[in-house]
């Protein structure tokens, strides 16, 4: 069957992020050209390039024309965005500028701060509700472009905004397509489990933090939006490849963990340190993706619908089946998830898994699933 989630353009094809050798020299040189040849349509361009808040603050103070654009299409907007300036990309956008116009070459403000590896730019555009999936013309996809630059922080904030991570890109090259897209579903779900995750507001919470090597000790921090609101010392299961950290909501506070985004921060007794992200809307679909089948167990036995869907009509079975999560798939079918359910394309959790995770056990359980419920009607 066709799939409804497949991206057209050639992302990684791009004259203007061109990856490998030549493609490097190619950029390269293209930038030389576009900064000596750029067309500046007036003093705010210049202005929000250069990180010059005073001269910024000038401009917006006697004009309106913040989405006025250069020889290239990019806006202020744009400009401060890729050049990491972010009080000034919460000023223009509080004076109104679009946080989704693309420059002449199909890249958005999202797209060159992500490229740039601006975080707390990506941060701020992502409070602002920016879409986080491509429109249907785009040649760039922000999940991809997080996961291929390694950035599991960015790959959490992205997900936990909805970027949608069965989005496929199609180049033309149908066996370079399937290894492609297949490869950055791996790297997805393998960024997101090494991650931290809030899977649940009941008290007390574990979480998972990664560990290299065995250590003595480590001292753990939460914060949320720089603020500390938890502090353990952790001497004993030091084990690699994780170690769990028991956070008592009740000790911490009077009301359950808020929505949104934590940073956790674990100082090793080596000297050295690790962080990680989790946010605490992950809910049941995405521990079936991500996270640990004990949890998503609880979740179920904790009335947890196993034939929840998303907002595009995918059951969780369906994404489970998709991401060739096994354990989860298996979980979720002894807990009462129909295989027979089909998405607004008609498609069932077996297509998924044939689309998606071909030739993996997730479509020889679901088979075994449709044929038992078939013998006991």
């Amino acid at each position: 069957m066709t799939n409804s989630r497949v991206h057209s353009g050639v992302q990684s094809g791009s004259r203007l992020f061109r990856t490998g050798a030549g493609g490097f020299r190619v950029l390269v040189v293209g930038l030389l050209l576009l900064a000596e040849q750029s067309v500046y349509a007036g003093d705010l361009h210049e202005a929000a390039k250069a990180g010059s808040s005073k001269d910024v603050k000038d401009w917006l103070a006697r004009s309106t024309g913040v989405d006025s654009t250069d020889g290239h299409g990019r806006t202020p907007l744009w400009y401060s965005c890729g050049a990491g300036h972010r009080r000034i990309v919460e000023w223009l956008l509080e004076a109104g500028a679009d946080p989704e116009r693309r420059d002449r070459f199909g890249v958005s403000p999202l797209v060159v701060s992500l490229r740039r590896e601006h975080a707390d730019v990506v941060n701020v555009l992502v409070a602002r509700g920016v879409d986080v999936n491509p429109a249907p013309r785009d040649r760039f996809v922000p999940l991809h472009i997080a996961v291929e630059q390694g950035r599991r922080d960015l790959v959490v904030t992205l997900l936990a905004a909805g970027a949608d991570p069965l989005l496929q890109v199609e180049t033309g090259d149908s066996g370079t397509d399937i290894t492609r897209n297949t490869m950055i579903r791996g790297r997805i779900r393998g960024m997101v489990q090494r991650a931290i995750w809030m899977i649940d507001r009941v008290v007390p919470t574990t979480i998972f933090l990664p560990v290299s090597q065995k250590q003595d000790s480590a001292l753990v921090e939460i914060t949320q939006d720089g603020r500390m609101i938890h502090s353990t010392l952790i001497r004993e299961g030091l084990v690699p490849p994780r170690v769990g950290v028991v956070w008592n909501l009740v000790d911490d506070s009077d009301e359950a963990v808020g929505e949104g985004r934590y940073t956790v921060i674990a100082r090793f007794s080596d000297g050295s340190r690790d962080s990680a992200i989790f946010v605490a809307t992950m809910g049941l679909i995405g521990t079936a993706i991500y996270g640990d089948p004990e949890v998503l167990r609880s979740m179920l036995s904790a009335g947890g619908d196993p034939n929840t869907s998303d907002q595009q009509g995918r059951t969780v079975l369906m994404l489970s089946a998709a991401f060739g999560a096994d354990a989860s798939t298996a979980t979720l079918l002894a807990a009462g998830a129909d295989p027979h359910t089909r998405d607004p394309e008609g498609r069932t959790a077996l297509d998924y898994a044939d689309l998606y995770a071909p030739n993996q056990s997730v479509g020889v359980l679901i088979r075994n699933a449709i044929e038992g419920s078939t013998i006991s009607r």
